[in-house]
Formats: C-alpha cells, structure tokens, sequence
C-alpha cells in the first residue's frame, strides 16, 4: 500500500500527522543548523522539534481512535453479523494507518530536534585566570538542567511514538472468521451462507455462484465434487450444510432440478440419489386434454408429492438391475372430483422393467387432485425418464 491510500485510509488524523511531520522535520534541520553555529536559539528550536514530533504521533494516534469509534458507530445500522465482521476489520485496518503515518512521521523530527537540543544544551567551557596567571577551565553549571528538560520531553515524544505503533498494530476484536481484510472471495461465501439461512430462495442462487468460483471444474458432471480452492476452514461446514439447504429447497418446489447434477451445490451421496430420480419428473406436464379446468402447474404439484414413491419403485429395482434406465408415460384421467381413473402406460414408456412401470402406475392412482372447475374430466399423459446415477 503507498502513501497516497494509507493517506486516504487514514482520514484527517493521517493527513494532520503527515503535516506535523513536515513540519518538524523543517524545524529539526533548522535547529540542527543553529545548534552547529552555537546560536543561543537552537536549543529552544530543538525542544520544539521535539514537541511538534510528539504532536505529530499523537495526531495519528487520535487519528486512529476516531477512526475506530467511527466504524464503531456505523455497525449499530448493520443487520448482517457477516457484514458487521467485515466492516469491523476493514474499518479498523485503515484507521490504523493513521496511527502508523503519525509513528513515522514523527521519527524524523524527533531525531532531528534531539540532537540539535542536546547540541543547544552541552556544557560550554568558560576561562578564568588565577592570581599566578595560569587559566582554569570551569564549568557552567546552568545548562545542566537544559539537559534533564531534553530528556523529560524526549520521553514524553518516544512514549506517544510507542503508543501510536501499539494501536498501528492492534487487532480487531475476535469475530467468528477472522478473515484477512482483503480476502473477498471467503467474505462473498460467508455473506452468501448467511443469506442462505435466512431465505434459501435468494441467498441460493448467490451461494450457487460463489461455490462455483471455488469448484472451478471444467466437467460439470465430476462426482464427488474436487474444490480447486479450497474453502477456508471455519466456512467449510458451514458451506456444505447450506449447499443441502439449497438442493433439499430446489427439490421441494421441483425447479431445475436437472440442473443440479451439473451445480456446485450437489456434494452429497445420497442427495445426489434422490435429484437424479426426482429430475425425471418434469416441472409440467406436456399434455393434458380437458381445456383450461385444471392448470398444469396443480397437476405437477400434486404429482411431485408422489416422487419418494416412484424414487423407492426404481431404486427397489436398481438394486437388481444396476444398468436399468428407461421412461415410463403414465396417461390418467381426473375426475371432475380430483380422483384418478384409468392410468395406464402409454405406448412411449420404454422401461423393461414392468414392477418400475406397474409402481408408477399404482403411485399415481393413489393421487388426488383439485377438483376441474368446470367439473368435467382433465386427461393427462405424464413421462418419468429414470436413469441411475454414474
């Protein structure tokens, strides 16, 4: 990071540090030259360095506390716990260069305006003759004090120089991921879970998205699923149980369900079961005679309430017959009370396997729909493509 964006960062605090900086720093060389030139007014030019360098460590360290208690303040509006952690971290990273600017720009002026004070207040040699005429070196006893005054207010200076580098480097308090500031992709995944254990249909299609940049895989149909990044730790669980969340949701209400053998979200074995069975029944039927009495979407819902039955009719079979794949077209009928009549398979049904066909059949008999409003009967073919899973 440069100057220009610790700057930026840092707010006012970082730019009043940079100023006092300067400042001293242009006070120290001119002390220093006054000091080399045994000018009376290098030592007072030195203790200003260094209370200017003092000043200058104390701005950014304000700087920082301001900044923090700002970010402090802002979190209260923030409803999202994974937001709050984020902008906690962030927030308090670039408060800190506040401080870390006034740590800096107060080393200059405070070396500088040493040296020329402790050049300004050295004892000077003074002669005096004696009655023999031979001289004496004495010393003047009045510039000692200068140099405790030297010591006390570089003390202060380093003690505010210190503070400043401790609150440069501080850490956030501990939230629950700790993740680096600048570490975008785990933050999306963290938001995206968050989002999914709030409403699964918005938060889904997000995680979808932010899993996808993890998983990274060039076959879609890749079983079991090999992350090419890995999730961080502390949102591995996290992220599994909500992928379920979203299949076990996308199954409920049957939308794309297809599409989940190709989605990041499917990581589980047995999940994956039921979407490849389930994936066989279609969102809507492609026909059904009678007019407009009963919609489509009805007729699929109550269908969809038959899958675990036709799921265990395939499986049952699967079991013996490991390769068994095909389709099964059941044409029925809806009474003009919503009961079912006269299922049979059509002559499009290409499963061998008459117990998987005869369960079907027998699964859809047992169904009962809204009554037709019309109240005439609604005649419906509807295919089930079964395949095993690779």
């Amino acid at each position: 990071m440069n100057l220009v964006e610790m700057l930026h960062e840092g707010g006012l605090g970082a730019y009043a540090a940079l100023a006092l900086g300067l400042l001293g720093a242009l006070l120290g060389f001119a002390a220093i030259a006054l000091s080399i030139s045994r000018s009376k007014a290098g030592f007072g030019l030195g203790i200003a360095t260094l209370i200017v360098a003092d000043l200058t460590a104390m701005a950014g360290l304000m700087g920082t506390l301001w900044g923090r208690s700002q970010v402090q303040a802002a979190l209260a509006f923030v409803d999202s716990k994974v937001d709050a952690e984020r902008i906690l971290a962030g927030g308090w990273a670039e408060a800190a260069n506040a401080a870390l600017i006034g740590f800096f720009a107060a080393l200059l002026p405070l070396m500088l305006g040493g040296a020329a004070a402790v050049m300004g207040a050295r004892p000077a040699a003074s002669t005096t003759l004696r009655m023999h005429g031979e001289p004496q070196l004495t010393t003047d006893d009045s510039k000692v004090p200068r140099l405790m005054l030297v010591a006390i207010v570089e003390g202060i200076t380093l003690i505010s120089l210190g503070a400043a580098w401790v609150f440069a480097h501080q850490s956030p308090p501990a939230g629950k991921y700790n993740f680096l500031r600048d570490d975008q992709t785990a933050w999306n995944l963290a938001s995206s879970i968050e989002a999914v254990n709030r409403d699964p249909s918005r938060g889904c299609p997000q995680l979808e998205e932010d899993l996808q940049r993890h998983w990274g895989a060039t076959d879609k149909n890749e079983w079991p699923r090999v992350m090419q990044l890995p999730i961080p730790p502390p949102l591995l669980d996290e992220a599994k149980a909500a992928a379920r969340t979203c299949v076990e949701d996308r199954l409920e209400r049957h939308d794309d369900v297809a599409g989940l053998l190709t989605s990041p979200l499917l990581q589980d074995d047995a999940l994956r079961a039921r979407v490849r069975t389930d994936g066989a029944i279609p969102s809507l039927p492609p026909e059904a005679a009678g007019g407009d009495a009963l919609d489509k979407a009805s007729i699929a819902k109550v269908v969809r309430s038959a899958r675990d039955v036709i799921r265990n009719c395939y499986e049952r079979e699967l079991v013996r017959e490991p390769k068994l794949a095909g389709k099964v077209e059941i044409e029925f009928t809806i009474s003009g009370r919503g009961d079912v009549s006269d299922a049979n398979a059509t002559e499009a049904t290409t499963m061998t396997n008459a117990k998987v066909v005869s369960c079907v059949r027998e699964a859809i008999e047992t169904l009962h729909f809204p009554a037709p409003e019309d109240g005439q009967p609604v005649t419906v073919k509807y295919p089930f493509v079964l395949n095993p899973a690779p």
